[in-house]
């Protein structure tokens, strides 16, 4: 079961590796972690969460965590966003 820690952790990693190998592009660093998954699973939540919900692409919950509402405002985020569920 994939818990929040790891995904915590994946993130971290993913971060550390964009602002070393792309530092003068970057000055501000949020990330919203995405990806595709072949089945639904119930994460293990820490303190930092209430709940959880699996939604349809579109029927996002709300309210919306102000980091994927700012993410999703973006058009070409949301592109890029379609181009990888076409694409599964």
């Amino acid at each position: 079961m994939i818990e929040i820690r790891d995904i915590e952790r994946m993130c971290k990693k993913c971060k550390n590796y964009i602002l070393q190998n792309f530092p003068p592009l970057i000055l501000s660093l949020n990330i919203t972690p995405m990806c595709v998954i072949e089945r639904e699973f119930q994460p293990i939540l820490n303190y930092e969460h209430d709940g959880y919900a699996w939604v349809a692409y579109s029927a996002w919950p709300r309210p919306l965590h102000c980091g994927v509402k700012n993410t999703l405002s973006k058009s070409v985020n949301r592109a890029k966003l379609e181009t990888i569920l076409a694409m599964t």
